[in-house]
């Protein structure tokens, strides 16, 4: 029984392994045929952007002058290959440009392809490039912020600008490094802003016509803080009384500590100001009080100070009845004074005039008796 078992098994398993060879050599037999099987037969795909792998020695030299990308044209009669050739993550090939046998200076190079799959042809675009080869130095530079008066809106200027960090290490070729005028970090011109901001910035390294050259920088970006300056005006302050008076007190004496603040902006928001009521709460005050309060300003806007104090004294109502005495009282006697001073003109005009008849009449008696 046990004999039968085992001879049954090692049928079954070679009947099992004469199926894969029969599917192995009909799979690699497809390959083969579509390897054959090209040009108007064929599928054919384009790969856009695919890098140039240069082969030199990094550690001695720099490369510069070149498009860091191709175009690769790939045909086969394998759609699954060529699909696979295609796509970035599963392609096998790379396109290579051999620059291990040449000197410094600049070179026309041609470019190759490089593990390309049998079964799939290629051609570049464009099939060589001009390289320069230079010796690899590094040095430092001070980075050199650059912030355009276009990154502020109107009305607003620049403040002050920093950059973080400081300095950068270049590395580029030895005749390339002599002609680097200055390293700089520009702020996105587009950009507009009404209030301080940071921005992480670019490096580069520009020549005397201001032209960037070829670098490679450590690190490759930079922190700039920009200060903005918002438009200011100064405006006035005045207290107003608000809440409900206490109980037997006619109102309230309010006394700003300054009655001046300095306001900032967008210009169109400070052409509509000229000054600014401070809200003062008298609810609850019966005696002298002293209180800090915040001035109320537009959102978008900023002010200093930011608070002022104000001296809450109160008057009660005796105390207004008297004070409103007083003044009734000032009043009436100004009054008899003035009443006193007309009369006293009144006599002094009626003298005069009195003075004047008597000198006319002394006149007339004069004149007739010439006569």
């Amino acid at each position: 029984m046990d004999t039968k078992m085992k001879k049954s098994n090692v049928f079954y398993a070679v009947l099992a392994l004469l199926f894969s060879l029969l599917l192995f050599f009909n799979v690699n037999g497809k390959n083969l045929s579509s390897t054959s099987t090209t040009g108007s037969e064929g599928y054919s795909e384009t790969a856009t952007n695919v890098a140039i792998k240069p082969i030199y020695d990094s550690e001695k030299y720099y490369i510069h002058g070149f498009e860091n990308n191709v175009t690769v044209k790939l045909s086969s009669a394998n759609k699954i290959q060529l699909n696979a050739e295609l796509n970035e993550d599963t392609r096998s090939f790379s396109v290579v440009a051999d620059l291990s046998d040449l000197k410094e200076g600049t070179h026309e190079v041609r470019l190759r392809m490089q593990n390309l799959s049998s079964a799939v042809s290629a051609s570049i675009d464009p099939g060589t490039i001009t390289v320069t080869i230079e010796k690899k130095v590094t040095k430092t530079f001070e980075v050199d912020p650059v912030v355009s008066s276009s990154n502020t809106g109107e009305g607003f200027t620049l403040g002050d600008v920093t950059v973080s960090p400081k300095e950068v290490q270049i590395t580029t070729g030895d005749q390339t490094l002599k002609e680097i005028k200055r390293v700089v970090a520009t702020v996105d011109p587009s950009k507009v802003a009404k209030s301080d901001f940071s921005e992480k910035a670019a490096i580069q390294a520009l020549n005397s016509a201001g032209e960037p050259l070829s670098i490679q920088s450590t690190p490759d970006k930079v922190t700039i803080d920009v200060e903005v300056v918002a438009p200011q005006k100064v405006v006035s302050l005045y207290p107003q009384q608000t809440g409900n008076l206490e109980k037997g007190i006619a109102y309230y004496n309010l006394t700003l500590n300054q009655t001046l603040a300095t306001i900032s902006g967008a210009q169109e928001k400070l052409d509509g100001l000229s000054s600014i009521e401070i809200p003062v709460d008298v609810s609850g005050v019966s005696k002298a009080t002293k209180k800090t309060i915040d001035i109320p300003i537009d959102s978008g806007l900023s002010i200093s100070p930011k608070s002022v104090e104000v001296d809450i004294v109160p008057v009660y109502e005796n105390e207004s009845s008297t004070l409103d005495t007083t003044e009734t009282k000032v009043t009436s006697e100004t009054s008899t004074e003035s009443e006193e001073e007309k009369q006293t003109t009144t006599s002094s005009k009626n003298t005069e005039n009195t003075e004047k008849t008597d000198e006319t009449e002394d006149k007339v008696e004069k004149t007739d008796g010439t006569n």
